[in-house]
């Protein structure tokens, strides 16, 4: 699925990577595990598309994500990729039910209630589907973990990008997202960059 050749990145004087080769399965978790400032964002930032100030190549699917222009890389990221920021990113003034799918309804030509019963189904796997009509800004962190992991897999990616997952979670919390990952993981690749050794352990 995904291919990195002899990748390495530097920031000025300081040497993050040293040249290394990797591949990724189709399915399953792969978990970057470090301390803050070790690269773990970085990495999946090369792994969607978004930074290409490194030396090697990244390759997805056998593409190599340097030889596509601005508009391929746009829809190769809508296809492939579902990512889950570290602090969410979601329109908090929306409810939950716009903020999932708003970016499902950009994309597929599906009827309107084919598409509103997509979201319904995947509101119900994350069990947040008692959630719909409530403002984000109204939620607690752990239902807006949740809420970024649904817009994360609504378009079906093959490849879930998670940052910090449970950062801001307790413990519960931190095992029911886990959990929610590993079922995700069945089907989909799942890349988690995380501190939290002990919590990767719950779905290796």
């Amino acid at each position: 699925m995904i291919s990195l050749k002899q990748v390495s990145k530097s920031f000025g004087e300081r040497r993050l990577f040293e040249p290394f080769d990797f591949n990724m399965p189709k399915t399953g978790v792969v978990a970057l595990v470090g301390h803050s400032g070790s690269g773990k964002t970085t990495l999946l930032n090369m792994l969607a598309g978004i930074d290409f100030d490194f030396d090697g190549s990244v390759t997805v699917d056998n593409i190599n994500l340097i030889n596509l222009n601005q508009n391929e890389l746009s829809d190769f990221r809508i296809n492939n990729i579902g990512y889950v920021f570290q602090n969410f990113n979601l329109l908090n003034l929306e409810n939950v039910f716009e903020n999932i799918y708003l970016p499902l309804n950009s994309v597929s030509m599906s009827p309107s209630r084919i598409k509103k019963r997509h979201v319904d189904d995947v509101l119900k796997l994350l069990g947040i589907y008692n959630l719909k009509k409530k403002n984000v800004n109204k939620l607690s962190g752990g239902e807006k973990q949740r809420v970024a992991i649904a817009r994360a897999i609504i378009n079906q990616p093959k490849i879930v990008l998670s940052d910090e997952p449970t950062g801001a979670l307790d413990e519960n919390n931190s095992k029911q997202i886990y959990s929610l990952l590993r079922t995700i993981s069945k089907t989909t690749l799942v890349v988690i960059a995380t501190h939290d050794l002990d919590g990767v352990r719950l779905i290796a």
